[in-house]
């Protein structure tokens, strides 16, 4: 059968959308720093009012909106006084995100109230996640505003978190509001995830830099993601293309939809992405829902260190139901106990899936390459039983499989 033609794919593409939206009962919106800020380097008011004015259109039909909203720090820095081209300090972005938040939930909460809303600020630290109550606490929170018909404005709590300001890739950390947006989305049950950024979806290049690049209005599985190439980053935002692309990853394993367009236009979801007028935008299928608990390994945890594993392992554990054994571990990194959640990786450094381990950064060092029994006997003593896995089926998340 002859592959789908463009103009049939988008066409798929924008039922989908449709469908999708219809469909949504819980939906979070986020919204990129480029969306917020104007040029000017103020509030966007006008884009917002169009993006709010579509939540409380959602909120009459029924549905339940939560917004994740970046632009604390790019606000702060404008009111203090800071070029837009000088690099800032932590402490700087700090202090920016401590002013720039302030005005950011005050421009939210004014465009409500007019409109006969309520919002409700919401900050967050990652640890509200990888902590079971602190998460359970959130998610009753934000139930209950969302029962009362409020709509929660989130943000990183940049001025207490300070790895999201700088890196990526720690243990305990974001990275960014997309990726956190990714994790609201799954943790408080919602159908829809709809990322407004500076780019109207996901391509298999960067479209600034390579005016061939092809827009995916549909992406149904993860292998389409493998081709995108993510070069670049928003000049406001700390993310780019690859964490939005992440952030589809993440919603997809917990069951969630997402769809990526441009917010950086007139009158933002108006029309709706998939109806006549509507500008491109890209629809990432979920997959089916996982368990909660894997789907807090998987992201919500974070990670404490590194399991490099040879190809052997990697395709065992790509088949989905096999657990990681000592033999297969080429490297460990990191300094973590048993029972910490670590990343799987190739050799190369490609992330694999992520998983529960059953042994310690010291005693994995002493077993790595090593067969069952030879394992077992390396790190047993006093007669005390070991399990023969390093990471055992049923806590182990493969982001391929």
């Amino acid at each position: 059968m002859a592959a789908p033609g463009k103009s049939e794919e988008k066409s798929t593409a924008e039922a989908q959308l449709r469908d999708t939206l219809l469909r949504a009962k819980r939906v979070v919106v986020k919204l990129g720093s480029r969306v917020v800020i104007g040029d000017d380097g103020k509030a966007a008011t006008g884009r917002l009012a169009s993006v709010v004015e579509a939540c409380m259109a959602w909120r009459r039909a029924g549905k339940e909106v939560l917004i994740v909203s970046s632009g604390a720090v790019g606000l702060g820095r404008r009111v203090l006084g800071m070029s837009a081209s000088r690099k800032l300090s932590l402490r700087e972005k700090q202090a920016c995100a401590a002013v720039g938040q302030a005005h950011l939930v005050q421009a939210y909460h004014a465009l409500f109230e007019k409109r006969g809303g309520t919002a409700a600020q919401v900050l967050l630290t990652a640890d509200d996640f990888a902590d079971r109550g602190h998460y359970l606490n959130l998610k009753d929170t934000l139930d209950t505003l969302l029962a009362m018909g409020v709509v929660p404005v989130i943000n990183e709590n940049d001025t207490v978190s300070v790895a999201e300001l700088e890196t990526r890739g720690k243990t305990r950390s974001f990275g960014d509001n997309d990726s956190l947006s990714a994790l609201v989305a799954g943790k408080s049950g919602a159908q829809l995830l709809l990322i407004l950024t500076d780019v109207d979806g996901i391509y298999d290049d960067n479209p600034r830099l390579n005016p061939g690049a092809r827009h995916h209005p549909l992406i149904p599985d993860f292998e389409t993601l493998t081709g995108v190439r993510n070069r670049g980053k928003s000049t406001e935002g700390r993310g780019g293309m690859a964490s939005k692309v992440h952030a589809a990853r993440v919603a997809a394993i917990c069951g969630v939809a997402t769809v990526i367009t441009s917010g950086c236009v007139e009158r933002p979801l108006s029309p709706l992405p998939g109806e006549p007028g509507a500008g491109k935008a890209t629809l990432v299928s979920p997959k089916r829902r996982i368990a909660e608990k894997k789907a807090w390994i998987a992201h919500s945890s974070g990670y404490a260190g590194v399991l490099r594993v040879n190809p052997g392992a990697a395709a065992a554990l790509a088949r989905g139901d096999r657990s990681l054994l000592p033999v297969g571990v080429v490297a460990v990194e990191g300094r973590f106990a048993a029972g910490a959640v670590v990343s799987l990786q190739t050799e190369e450094g490609a992330e694999l899936g992520r998983g529960k381990v059953n042994y310690s950064a010291e005693e994995l060092k002493r077993v790595k390459g090593l067969k069952g029994k030879e394992a077992l006997a390396a790190v047993e003593s006093g007669g005390v039983k070991r399990k023969e896995e390093v990471v055992h089926r049923d806590d182990l998340v493969m982001f391929q499989a």
